[in-house]
Parts: C-alpha cells; structure tokens; sequence
C-alpha cells in the first residue's frame, strides 16, 4: 500500500498565510540570517524524488503551479535545486483535483490529468492500492485536510517556519478530525531556523461519511443546504469556488439565504463561484 505524505510549512502561530491571503508578506520581519537559505527546496525535492504521484488541488492553481515550473527549467537565474525540482514536476505522475480542469488545459503537461472533487477520495483509494512511489500532496492545504478527514493521510511533514502571520492568518487546519498524531522524527535547519516534525497519522473512527465538525471551512448553513453541498462533493470553499453559482443554487435543498451565506464565505476568502462555460 503506497502511503499518502503531505508536506506543509506552517508559521509559529500556527497559519500558512497571513490576512493578505499571500505568502509573500510573511517573510517581512524574517530574520536577516536566514535570508536566501534553500534548505527547505531540498528537503521538499527529496520527497519529489522519492514520490510516485503528486497530487495538486483547484483549477487555477494547478495550473499556475504547473506552469510556473516549467518557465524554471528555461530561467537563467533559477537556483540548481530549483531546476531539479522543475525537472522532477515534468516527470512524475500529476494528478489534479478539479472540475474544471478540461484535457485542453493540460495538454502542456502529459504527464497530469485531472479527477472531479467528489472522486478524489475514491480515487487516492485506488492509487494507494497501485505499486510505485508515496504519493505526495505539497501545500495544497483544504485538499490535504478533507483527505486527513477521510482517513487517507499516513504522514503529515510540517515544518515550522520562524514568521508570524498575524491578526486574520488563515490557519493550517480547517478542522478538528478524529486523528491522533505520533511524532516520528523532528529536525532542525540552522540556516533557516526551519524545525521539521514528521506525524504518523491514524483515523480514531471508522472512517465514514464526514461530520459537520470537521467539514472544513464552509460556512454554516441550514441542514437541507449543507447536506446538498456534501452529497455534491462540496466539502471546502475551495471545492465550492469550482462551481458555478448557478450550478450550487440547482442542488436540491439549496436556498437563497444559503446561497448568499456561501457567496459572502467566498468573499471574505477572496474567492469567488467559477465563471459559467462560454457555449461553443
């Protein structure tokens, strides 16, 4: 059974972005001696390398990601292990979660292909089931934490890093799932200040339909509306902006004062419903 490892920073209190939802005004009051280390592009290539699978999350941020390192095995002044981790990103097995992902949008990529939210489960299922390297999740947050939620996260790397993210952060975990963590090994990076703690992880339930209490960072609504929104596969603000407005106002128990709540939710989260499809 391939094991699913996820790989994570996350700030001293306890977020991965601040309330700019960016990553970059983090490293404002990041200390003068740690500026420019790379260790942590290292420990991350070494996964890469070691995995079989990569899985990456949303429609525009698959994309962007996948892009992005591809212009950084042409880019002159991209670090040695910058361009080794691009090299790897080419090679390894992508599969992207979203549902709006069409084979035109990847047709850059041969080696990615997408599933629909609502089979992610089933399908990280199946390829834990297949030979070959872990399966490896980088950042990827509310999709790591809806799989966390499921039961199908065997390793949790997170590393801390020295920054605050501060008032409005949006922190690491989305909720608060029946999952004990054992400490396997922690590790130290003196040129970053980077502590490193890797975390088995079990399910203290059978695994079965999620709980409203660990659903994620949708917003509460009423009970008809929220059991529309999980029988659609709809279990994150990110899965819900993969949707149109008009598609989640046709689910069955789906009303306007619902649909409005999760609108604002999208707001607050600088996220917005998929454009509708332009007919050919």
């Amino acid at each position: 059974m391939r094991p699913l490892i996820v790989c994570n920073f996350v700030t001293l209190d306890g977020c991965y972005e601040d309330a700019t939802r960016t990553l970059a005004p983090l490293f404002e009051y990041q200390h003068p001696d740690y500026h420019a280390d790379d260790q942590f592009d290292h420990y991350t290539l070494s996964l890469l390398k070691r995995a079989g699978t990569l899985l990456l999350a949303g429609h525009e941020s698959a994309l962007n990601n996948l892009r992005y390192w591809q212009g950084v095995l042409t880019d002159p002044a991209a670090t040695d292990v910058r361009r080794a981790f691009a090299r790897r990103i080419a090679q390894i097995e992508v599969v992207t979660v979203s549902d709006h992902l069409t084979p035109d949008d990847l047709t850059a990529f041969p080696n990615a292909r997408a599933v629909r939210v609502a089979d992610a489960p089933d399908a990280v299922r199946t390829l834990k089931g297949q030979p070959g390297g872990p399966l490896l999740i980088l950042l990827s947050r509310l999709l790591w934490n809806d799989l966390l939620a499921r039961g199908l996260v065997d390793e949790l790397h997170l590393t801390t890093f020295p920054l605050l993210a501060g008032p409005g952060g949006t922190p690491l975990f989305t909720g608060r799932p029946p999952v004990p963590f054992r400490l396997l090994r922690s590790e130290t990076f003196p040129g970053s200040g980077n502590v490193l703690n890797v975390w088995a992880t079990a399910m203290l339930l059978p695994e079965g339909p999620m709980r409203e209490d660990v659903l994620s960072d949708l917003p509460r609504v009423a009970a008809p509306a929220r059991r529309a929104l999980t029988n659609a596969g709809v279990t994150t603000l990110a899965a819900l902006a993969e949707r149109t407005e008009r598609e989640i106002a046709a689910l069955h128990g789906m009303g306007p004062k619902a649909l409005g709540t999760l609108r604002e939710a999208l707001a607050v989260h600088s996220l917005t419903f998929a454009a509708p499809q332009e007919a050919p």
